[in-house]
């Protein structure tokens, strides 16, 4: 969608009250490989059983 990020006005935003449950946003992975989104996807859960672990996590971001 454009712009990104949404606007304040976009129409999606004020959508019915009706459909206020019904939409879901997500970002958009269009061009991404099966080989990309598949070593994504295993880091995401590598990182889930580090912490369960008591482990620390792979490429923390804001790290404070």
């Amino acid at each position: 969608m454009y712009p990104e990020p949404v606007t304040k006005n976009n129409p999606l935003l004020n959508l019915p009250e009706e459909m206020k449950y019904k939409t879901l946003f997500s970002p958009h992975i269009a061009g991404t490989t099966y080989e990309v989104f598949r070593r994504i996807h295993q880091n995401v859960w590598n990182n889930f059983k580090a912490v369960a672990d008591g482990k620390r996590p792979g490429n923390i971001v804001n790290d404070v």
